[in-house]
C-alpha cells in the first residue's frame, strides 16, 4: 500500500539544504563540481562556523542531473514501502520504479534511469562542518566524504519465478551516512504526485519555502 501512496514521499533533509543536482537535463561541459558554503552560527561553540559542501560528479556519467533528482526521490518512496528505512539494502522492480517517475515503460526510459542510478551511485559528497546529524541536533565537525548510494545491481524481472524474489528483483544499497539520517527521522515527506509533475525549478523553490517557512 506505501507505493501506491505518492502524497507520502520523502526526501532527506541535508540534501533539501544545498541540493545535489542540476536543474538541467544534462551536465554542462566542463562543469564536474558543484560548490556551496555559507556561516551558520554553532550554539555549541558559540561562534559562527563556515560549512562547506563539494558535489563531485561521477567521472564518466557527470553532476545527477535533474532526471536523477526525480529517480533518487522514486528510490527513497520505494525504500519507504520495502522496508521503512529498516535496511540500507532494498530491492525493487524497475518497471515499478519508472511507474512512480510517470515514465513510459519503454527503452529510452530504461536507459534514462540506468543513467540517473550511475549519477547518484558515483557523486560524492565532501563535506567541511556540513551534515546534520539529527539525533545530536548539530553539524558533524569534521571532513567527510559521503556517497548517497554504495552500489545497484540491475535484474530481469521477467525471470519472475525462478527462485527467490533475489533472482529477478534489482537492488540497490544507501550510503552509511545517508542510512544514518534517515533512521535519525532527518527527511521530509512530499506529495510525489505534485512532484514528479513539476518542472526542475518549480520543484527546487518549493523545496526552499519548505526549508524557510
Amino acid at each position: 500500500p506505501f507505493l501506491r501512496d505518492l502524497a507520502s514521499g520523502k526526501d532527506e533533509m541535508n540534501l533539501v539544504e544545498m541540493p545535489i543536482f542540476l536543474l538541467s537535463s544534462r551536465a554542462p561541459d566542463g562543469v564536474p563540481v558543484l560548490r556551496y558554503r555559507l556561516e551558520d552560527f554553532d550554539p555549541k561553540l558559540k561562534q559562527v562556523v563556515e560549512r562547506k559542501l563539494t558535489v563531485i560528479g561521477d567521472a564518466e556519467h557527470g553532476l545527477p542531473t535533474s532526471a536523477a533528482e526525480k529517480v533518487y526521490l522514486a528510490l527513497m518512496h520505494h525504500a519507504r514501502a520495502y522496508n521503512n528505512f529498516s535496511d540500507p539494502l532494498v530491492y525493487f522492480c524497475r518497471a515499478e520504479v519508472l511507474k512512480t517517475l510517470k515514465w513510459p515503460n519503454k527503452k529510452e526510459s530504461y536507459e534514462r534511469l540506468t543513467l540517473a542510478m550511475n549519477q547518484l551511485a558515483g557523486v560524492r559528497l565532501k563535506c567541511v562542518n556540513y551534515w546534520r546529524d539529527n539525533r545530536a541536533k548539530q553539524y558533524h565537525r569534521v571532513r567527510e566524504n559521503i556517497g548517497v548510494l554504495d552500489e545497484f545491481k540491475f535484474r530481469d524481472s521477467r525471470k519472475k519465478g525462478e527462485g527467490d524474489f533475489r533472482a529477478y528483483l534489482s537492488e540497490f544499497r544507501w550510503g552509511a551516512t545517508m542510512f544514518e539520517s534517515f533512521q535519525a527521522s532527518y527527511i521530509k515527506t512530499l506529495d510525489l504526485s505534485i512532484a514528479m509533475s513539476l518542472k526542475p525549478l518549480a520543484l527546487r523553490l518549493e523545496q526552499l519555502t519548505f526549508i524557510h517557512s
